[in-house]
């Protein structure tokens, strides 16, 4: 499918860090990235993320068949709105971190055409755009916090949108407070558990297990939910392990069996990049288990696979400061 999409055009495949600039000249921050443009270099199209190969040649068609720069669909879409140049240039805007103007146009889309919006899951990525417009300034807390909420009280709201919008809270939870995240898994509760659908199972089970630790106060129940949603195979899988343990020292459950879990990672994982950020997840649960002196030495080991890795250095300096302040 993709192979016959990409016929008559220039697959340029960039790997980080670009030596060539152009991902600083296009404003590349997240990876994938994923750029059309025309033989003169102007931007017809981006987005971040992989989104699946049916939408991925979506887009890709989108552009080559109105194949306007970004100057020129702004300016039709000033002219003249509709829904495809208001979903297309809030895409861009987005991949280029205007998470204000990206809102802006997934809101007129929304406007525009309520059931092709739907179709795109707009409403979600109106979210997206106040969500990570915190980070940049653009959204205060509490219009990313409204925003969530005319997500998840919409009554037409997919059980994967408000799945989603629940999972980035949590991830704010700290600023926002456990209260109010609390609230948003309540509210997305019941839309959660009409669904039945065999493809959203293990987003339900994390869902679950996440209402059971936040609102339930039921680490034990969380841990089982948690386990239920590891795919077939997980406990032989490096990388599966290394996501249940990180979890586990996160969310500070379970760690005993966690730190069982994280070795096993590091025994599985070989000796390139994953390896290393097993062993940085194990001296997180080892040291969070009072062993600063252990979690010191695995991320030395780690060091010693990926010398250069900046967050490993970080690492070494906090467990080697915070051995100095306890001696």
């Amino acid at each position: 499918m993709i192979q016959n999409a990409l016929a008559g055009n220039v697959l340029f495949y960039i790997k980080t860090p670009d030596s060539t600039g152009f991902t600083q000249e296009n404003g590349v921050y997240l990876y994938p990235t994923f750029l059309i443009a025309d033989s003169e270099g102007r931007t017809l199209h981006t987005w971040i993320g992989w989104p699946g190969s049916d939408q991925w040649v979506d887009n890709l068609r989108a552009a080559t068949d109105d194949p306007l720069a970004v100057p020129e669909r702004r300016a039709r879409f000033e002219s003249g709105p509709n829904f495809a140049d208001a979903f297309m240039l809030g895409s861009i805007e987005y991949a280029r971190r205007n998470t204000r103007d990206a809102h802006d146009y997934y809101r007129r889309a929304m406007q525009i055409d309520e059931t092709a919006a739907r179709r795109e899951g707009v409403s979600v990525l109106l979210f997206n755009t106040a969500y990570r417009g915190v980070g940049n300034g653009d959204f205060t807390l509490e219009e990313c916090s409204a925003v969530a909420e005319e997500v998840i009280r919409d009554d037409k709201v997919k059980t994967e949108d408000a799945i989603a919008v629940t999972e980035r809270l949590i991830r704010v939870i700290d600023e926002l407070g456990e209260d109010a995240v609390a609230d948003f898994l309540r509210m997305a509760y019941p839309i959660v558990q009409r669904d039945t659908s065999e493809d959203l199972y293990a987003r339900r089970q994390r869902f679950y297990g996440n209402y059971a630790m936040i609102v339930e106060k039921d680490p034990a129940k969380a841990v089982g939910f948690k386990r239920e949603a590891m795919p077939d195979g997980w406990e032989n899988d490096a990388r599966h392990l290394n996501s249940f343990a990180w979890w586990c020292f996160e969310n500070k459950v379970n760690l005993e069996e966690a730190e069982t879990l994280s070795r096993r990672s590091v025994e599985l994982a070989g000796d390139g990049h994953i390896k290393a950020n097993c062993l940085d997840t194990l001296a997180e649960i080892v040291n969070l288990r009072g062993d600063t002196a252990g979690a010191l030495e695995f991320i030395n080991q780690g060091l010693e696979i990926d010398p250069e890795n900046d967050y490993l250095q970080k690492q070494r300096a906090r467990f080697r400061e915070d051995l100095a302040t306890s001696s």
